[in-house]
């Protein structure tokens, strides 16, 4: 089974969300439901924000990829238009879309949970 075909099975039964107003409030909904930092998404430029409660997975759709710099931990994310993840309370895992500077050179993250995250 090809990735394309196993996320669109997760799309499957999803609640999907458009529009500017419900876009920025739903992602912010979502973080405090699973106990996540409210910072951790892009809320800009929002198209569509989707969430399948069955199977934790999540995406998010923008107009363009971002860059972002969380300046307390001084480290820069870039996201593509495109962010998927599965989300568990606590724990966000399989992202795809999410890039982070490091050593100058650009990992995907893979997996967060609160206190750690792993490239």
């Amino acid at each position: 089974m090809s990735t394309r075909v196993a996320i669109d099975n997760h799309r499957e039964g999803a609640e999907v969300y458009h529009g500017a107003e419900l876009c920025k409030k739903k992602p912010v909904e979502l973080l405090t439901l699973l106990h996540l930092p409210k910072g951790l998404l892009p809320f800009e430029g929002m198209e569509a924000v989707a969430y399948n409660r069955t199977t934790g997975f999540v995406w998010l759709k923008q107009r363009k990829a971002t860059n972002h710099v969380f300046k307390t931990i001084d480290k820069a994310v870039s996201n593509a238009a495109e962010v998927t993840a599965f989300v568990d309370d606590r724990r966000m895992s399989r992202m795809t879309g999410v890039k982070s500077k490091k050593l100058l050179v650009w990992v995907s993250i893979s997996d967060s949970d609160q206190l750690k995250m792993n490239v």
